[in-house]
């Protein structure tokens, strides 16, 4: 038996971010729950202090290609950013100043990033080239290329992730 007691009756916004001056195209909370990046289609990545009661701007990146997709790493030191033009972009996210630039490593836009939960310097990618990549973030350079001939990539927002250990790709 499923009790619903805990659902709330009724939904409201409690906050609303603004600084954006395009859509936001993906948003990740860090790890410790008090800050949030987001990515914009005003070629913008924005990092959010929501610790207080008044959320507040903290960092401004800039880029040339809309952010499609972002995560943080585990030390919430560094983000990556996956974009339209088929690159990655890691970033400080204490000075806001980008640490390294992959440029086309798909062919089309990146759809999704993770860094690995077993190893913070591994990032996995999804592409529209129906291509999932392991990077290394020290060298820049793929690990691993994953394909099949059933999967496809069909959407700017088609996600992959890998499974806790590291070990699995979904």
């Amino acid at each position: 038996m499923i009790s619903h007691s805990h659902v709330p009756e009724t939904i409201c916004q409690i906050h609303q971010l603004a600084g954006h001056s395009h859509k936001i195209n993906c948003v990740r909370l860090f790890h410790n729950e008090k800050e949030i990046i987001t990515g914009s289609a005003d070629r913008s990545l924005k990092v959010w202090d929501v610790s207080r009661s008044t959320y507040r701007q903290t960092t401004t990146m800039r880029h040339s290609s809309t952010s499609n997709c972002i995560d943080v790493s585990s030390d919430a030191l560094t983000s990556v950013s996956g974009h339209m033009d088929g690159g990655i972009r890691f970033w400080d996210v204490r000075t806001g100043e980008r640490a390294a630039d992959i440029q086309s490593i798909h062919q089309g836009g990146v759809t999704s990033v993770q860094f690995s939960p077993s190893n913070s310097t591994q990032v996995l990618t999804n592409g529209r080239d129906s291509t999932l990549r392991l990077i290394d973030m020290r060298t820049c350079e793929t690990l691993q290329s994953f394909q099949h001939l059933e999967f496809r990539t069909l959407l700017n927002y088609a996600s992959s992730s890998l499974s806790p250990d590291g070990k699995r790709v979904f």
